[in-house]
C-alpha cells in the first residue's frame, strides 16, 4: 500500500460521515454510508449546494452515493471526526449536473468522486493556481506577476467566493470576462498594475 493511501485512512478520523437514504420505497428505504475525505459546498444564504466530495468507502456505497449525487438528491454529512449527520446540499440543484468517477484502492475499497460541471467552480491550493486557471478560461490580458493583486481585488470586489470545504480550497466566480477586463483596466489606469 502506497505511504499517501496509508496517510488518507490514517487520516480518517478527520474524514466526514456521508450518508444517504433513499424514500422511493418506504416500506423498504435503502441506505449508503461512506466517509468523504474532501468536500466542497456553498452554504451562503442557506443554498446548500454541493460542488465536490471524494468519499471512500464499500462499492455498494460509493455507486449508491454517486447515483445520489447524480440525480439531485440531498446527502446528509457529519462534522469533521463524527458527530450529528445534517443535511447538506443537493449535488444537482437547479440544473447544475456533475460528473463522478470511481476507483478500486489497493485496500479493497473504493474512491468514488463526484464533481460539479458548473463552469463557476474552480478548485486550487493558492491565489497563482486560481488566476492561472481563471486566465486560461477568459483569456485575460494579464501578467503572471499581476495575478496575487487582481485575485485580492476580484475577491474584494466579491468576484469570487470561497466555498466551505474540508480538506480543499473550492471558489466560484461570479465575474464575466468584461467585468474581469474592466477590473484589470482601472487598476492599469490607478497605477496599482504596471508593464
Amino acid at each position: 500500500m502506497s505511504s499517501q493511501l496509508e496517510a488518507e485512512l490514517e487520516a480518517k478520523k478527520q474524514w466526514i460521515q456521508v450518508h444517504y437514504t433513499s424514500k422511493k420505497d418506504r416500506n423498504n428505504p435503502q441506505s449508503f454510508g461512506a466517509y468523504a475525505c474532501e468536500w466542497a459546498e456553498d452554504s451562503h444564504f442557506g443554498n446548500k449546494k454541493m460542488y465536490y466530495a471524494k468519499m471512500v468507502g464499500s462499492h455498494s456505497a460509493i455507486k449508491g452515493l454517486l447515483a445520489a449525487c447524480s440525480l439531485g438528491h440531498s446527502l446528509h454529512r457529519s462534522a469533521p471526526g463524527g458527530g450529528r449527520l445534517r443535511e447538506v446540499a443537493s449535488a444537482s440543484e437547479k440544473g447544475c449536473r456533475g460528473r463522478s468517477f470511481t476507483e478500486k484502492l489497493p485496500n479493497g475499497s473504493f474512491m468514488g468522486i463526484w464533481v460539479t460541471t458548473d463552469p463557476t467552480f474552480l478548485m486550487g491550493e493558492s491565489n497563482e493556481q486560481i488566476f492561472e486557471m481563471i486566465r486560461e478560461r477568459y483569456t485575460l490580458p494579464a501578467l503572471s506577476e499581476w495575478g496575487d493583486l487582481i485575485i485580492k481585488k476580484m475577491k474584494e470586489n466579491y468576484y469570487i467566493d470561497e466555498l466551505n470545504g474540508h480538506r480543499c480550497n473550492a471558489s466560484l466566480v461570479s465575474a464575466n470576462e468584461e467585468s474581469i477586463d474592466q477590473l484589470i483596466t482601472e487598476l492599469i489606469q490607478n497605477g496599482e498594475l504596471s508593464f
